[in-house]
């Protein structure tokens, strides 16, 4: 196939620190040899920038729709958006406003934003590559329209937890009509895809990819005497941060050198340092804010384990694949984490970690204890979690795999 395929992604927010497993996507196809563009929503709010965005010159590429983020000016401003393309482009316009085709979707008025943009560049596309469901549906609202190209949607979580609970279970119509590929980040959201109605046969799982590189020749120092246990996450619920902090009094019981730095910030930052107050453990937990990811290797290699307690929040919103998780099986860590989503298919129980059920905090105390006696099984557990990270989820695979699911989705060849 020729490396002059036209891609474009469809992204909300460019470039955003959380969400590194887009970006590694965008640099191992230009990696591969393939330029894309990138369309963004808005700009990301994140005063960090990643290195990657620098090195690929990704600004370059990317164009923002900037959707007003405040309701009455983006109201105001589709207003005047629908009476402007109403003479240019009648049937297209009432098209994007199709409130009873795309429901709260098009509420959002984010797919007349998107519509409007697109038709303004004139450019065809033979890929439009979406990033999360709800993207997916403006671009079914695309196709609705007429904008040609193959229409390929990646979900990663919330998209297929939260908001379908917020909507309805039919909310993915419209894209189940018209996409041609959907790429969810494990099995368990490829089950969820069938459940919602879509074609089998245009289902392909498609593991995130990691740059293996930048996590190799990391050592860590395995011992009884001082153990730090790394979370490296946003803090919000899913994430579970509250079920390590309530497991920490018992470890602290067992063993007194233990240490909790968690990487992130979020919603739930003061609340997580209250309670590690109230519970007297604040002395053992070090909050650091977000980093940008070429920063990650050096806080991966302080740590003797890593932990993550994600699980479903009362609103429905769930995991995906955590990067966060794969990024430390490349550097050798044992995980210890929770049967949610897609971690099974990445922490191998027993083998490569533990794995607790959601909101156990005395059972993930127990397996935590059980780890720091044995520094010999904490080394071999990174490195069976190692092993298996680079056969399954190294961006340069990743990315040759995803150039041939375009290739046939192109060519109408089954994937």
């Amino acid at each position: 196939m020729d490396k002059k395929m036209k891609i474009v992604f469809l992204v909300g927010e460019f470039p955003k620190m959380t969400e590194t497993f887009i970006l590694n996507q965008i640099t191992g196809l230009i990696d591969e040899g393939y330029d894309l563009k990138i369309v963004s929503l808005n700009k990301s709010k994140d005063t960090e920038i990643a290195e990657e965005v620098k090195k690929y010159n990704l600004l370059e590429k990317t164009e923002y729709i900037n959707v007003p983020r405040d309701k009455k000016t983006r109201l105001k401003k589709a207003i005047n958006l629908v009476l402007r393309n109403l003479a240019l482009h009648p049937v297209k316009t009432l098209k994007s406003i199709n409130f009873f085709k795309y429901g709260k979707v098009a509420l959002t008025l984010n797919p007349l934003y998107v519509n409007m943009f697109f038709l303004r560049m004139k450019e065809e596309f033979d890929i439009i590559h979406c990033h999360f469901g709800q993207r997916g549906l403006y671009g079914a609202n695309l196709k609705d329209i007429g904008i040609k190209g193959k229409l390929i949607t990646s979900f990663y979580g919330g998209d297929l937890s939260y908001f379908v609970k917020q909507t309805n279970k039919n909310i993915y119509k419209p894209l189940v009509n018209n996409g041609d590929l959907f790429l969810p980040l494990c099995s368990d959201f490829g089950d969820r895809l069938l459940k919602l109605g879509f074609d089998k046969e245009k289902i392909k799982v498609h593991h995130i990819g990691i740059n293996l590189d930048k996590f190799s020749g990391i050592k860590h120092n395995f011992t009884e005497k001082e153990t730090i246990i790394m979370t490296i996450a946003r803090m919000v619920e899913k994430k579970g941060h509250k079920y390590l902090i309530e497991a920490l009094p018992n470890i602290i019981k067992s063993k007194k050198n233990v240490k909790c730095i968690f990487v992130g910030s979020g919603e739930l930052k003061e609340s997580l340092v209250s309670l590690a107050k109230k519970l007297g453990v604040d002395k053992n937990i070090e909050f650091q804010d977000s980093v940008s990811s070429d920063k990650l290797p050096k806080l991966y290699a302080q740590a003797g384990i890593y932990v993550l307690p994600s699980n479903t929040t009362a609103d429905g919103d769930s995991e995906g694949t955590p990067a966060s998780i794969v990024e430390a099986c490349a550097s050798g860590l044992p995980i210890v984490s929770t049967y949610h989503a897609g971690i099974p298919e990445i922490v191998i129980d027993k083998v490569s970690g533990f794995l607790v059920n959601e909101k156990d905090s005395n059972n993930l105390a127990e397996k935590i204890i059980y780890l720091i006696n044995k520094p010999k099984l904490m080394k071999d557990m990174g490195k069976v979690g190692r092993e298996y990270v680079n056969k399954e989820y190294d961006i340069k695979i990743q990315s040759k795999k995803l150039i041939d699911h375009y290739i046939r989705v192109l060519n109408n060849k089954k994937v």
